[in-house]
Order: structure tokens, then sequence, then C-alpha cells
């Protein structure tokens, strides 16, 4: 056989082999191009996908990290839709809160308005819808301070602070409704103890837990306030004489808008000591309840001491 035929069937052979590839080539490229399309249209779609993620190929490789982002979607999609739904009922809650109110303030003004009423009792009405404009003025208050919280609005500053200094201006904060049901406070606390937070939110935090007691306290009932410093943190505690609370809601209580049944006949909209809890705990510190029905409740907020705030 000459030279020139052995070439030229060398060169048939070469070309059959490349021919072969090519075609196996191709096919492997449909396949992965199905297959990558059936994948692509199933995620979007947001059906299920068997991905095949056992073997050590391209295609499998390709297939984990489009889980990867299937999973990561499915996860935003899904705070998405919590955000959405708590967003809905934060708006029906709030609709709730403000719906009986006005209703009530309306009724007061047509009252007085359309009805030969003696001076005393038109006053009384007067009054009546006062309390329900200041109720909503404090709802308005509360729910705008809530919402710069959460969302990072307001910064809270974090700093050395004096713990009876703040305590002292909650008290004052509580004065005259406390002299009004003749609620006696006692305070135990040093003058030089120091803790970590923002001396502002912190009063804050602190007034809505006493106006809490004393709403919730009968007349002539006392509340007791004890500062304890421990190695860490410093606790507070102050224990009222109030109604107290059922084991099972205490859990709720920190709850926006959340109320026990059994208190709708005092006045209130359920969100001090929400946002009590959001003030203490963006103060890196926490709340602790006890309460026995019909006894009154234990809040201990527990709070950084200032010496801890670089060991930590």
């Amino acid at each position: 056989m000459s030279r020139e035929s052995i070439i030229f069937i060398i060169g048939i052979i070469l070309i059959g082999f490349n021919i072969i590839f090519y075609i196996k080539i191709r096919k492997e490229i449909c396949l992965f191009t199905d297959r990558m399309g059936f994948v692509l249209d199933k995620v979007l779609e947001e059906e299920y996908v068997d991905f095949n993620l056992n073997e050590e190929t391209v295609l499998s490789k390709l297939e984990s990290k489009i889980k990867l982002l299937q999973d990561s979607v499915n996860l935003k999609n899904d705070e998405i839709k919590k955000e959405r739904d708590n967003v809905q009922k934060l708006i029906g809650d709030i609709s709730h809160q403000i719906k009986t109110p006005l209703a009530n303030m309306k009724l007061y003004t047509e009252t007085v308005l359309y009805r030969d009423l003696e001076k005393d009792k038109r006053d009384e009405f007067l009054r009546r819808a006062i309390d329900n404009i200041e109720k909503l003025d404090w709802l308005m208050d509360s729910l705008v301070k809530s919402s710069r919280l959460e969302n990072g609005i307001i910064e809270i500053k974090k700093e050395e602070v004096n713990l009876k200094e703040i305590l002292e201006k909650a008290l004052k904060d509580v004065d005259s409704f406390r002299k009004s049901k003749k609620i006696n406070i006692n305070l135990e606390c040093s003058e030089n103890i120091r803790v970590y937070g923002d001396n502002k939110w912190l009063v804050e935090g602190i007034f809505n837990i006493l106006d809490n007691g004393i709403k919730y306290s009968e007349n002539n009932k006392s509340i007791e306030i004890k500062v304890i410093k421990n190695e860490i943190f410093t606790e507070i505690m102050i224990k009222d004489e109030g109604r107290g609370i059922e084991s099972k809601n205490i859990n709720n209580i920190f709850k926006r808008f959340y109320r026990e049944a059994e208190v709708y006949d005092i006045s209130g909209v359920g969100i001090g000591l929400y946002l009590s809890r959001e003030i203490i705990e963006r103060c890196d510190g926490f709340i602790k309840v006890q309460s026995v029905k019909g006894k009154g409740s234990t809040f201990s907020i527990f709070l950084l001491n200032s010496l801890n705030i670089t060991k930590l």
C-alpha cells in the first residue's frame, strides 16, 4: 500500500472519529440545554424539581447552584409574604384601636350638640371626648415611636447612665397618675449605680411598666421598686399589687396590641409593654415577668453594668 493511501485511510478514520465525537458532544449539549430548560421552567413556575445532585458532572454542579438559587428565592418570597401578612394584621389592629375612641368621640360630641343637657352633664361628656382624644394621641405617638425604633430611624444611644436618675425621671412622669389613684411607690436604689443604655429611652421603657402597674392596680395599693446590682447585670424589680396575669398569657403581654380579655374594662391599647421590651432589648438588656392572678406582677428589667461593656 502506498504512502498516499495510508495517509488517506488515516484521514478518513480521523474524520470519522471527529464526526462521532461531534455527534456525541451535540447530543450531550442538546440533553444539557433540554434539562436546563426544563429545570429553569419549573423554577420560574415555582414547581417542584427533582434535582440531580449525586453525580460529579457539570450538569449536576449547575443544578446544585440552581437549587441554591431557588432555595434563596423561596426564602425571600416567604419573608415577603410574612411581612405582607404582618402589615395587613397591623393595619387591622390599628383600625380596631382607632375605631372605638372615634365612635365614642362622635357619640359624646353629638350628644352635647343635639341634646339639651345641664351644664354638669355637658361638661362630663366633653371630658369623655377629651379623654378619647388623648387616647388617640397617645396611640399615634406610641406607634410612631415603635415604628421608628423598628426601622432604625431612631438610634439608641448606648452609654453609661445613672440608674437612679432614670428611675426618678420615670417616677416623675407617672406622679400625677399615681396620685389620682393614691398609689404609694417605694424606691430602693443606690446613688452610684451606673448601667449601659440610652438615658431618654430607658425612662420611656420604665415609665410604661410603671404606668401599666398603676393602671391595673386598685386605689390605695403600693408598688415596690428594688434595684439589685449583680456581677454583669443590674436588676430593676418593679412589683405591683395589681390584678396579675394568667400564666398562659405571660408570653403574650409584650405583643403589640395584646390585652387580656379580663381587662377590657380598663382603658388601654396594648402597646406600652411592647415598646418597653423593644427599648430594653435595644439597650442589650432583657425583661422577665412573674405574676400571680389576683395578687400582682413583678417585672424584672436587666441592664448591663457599665463596667462590663468592654468585657462582653
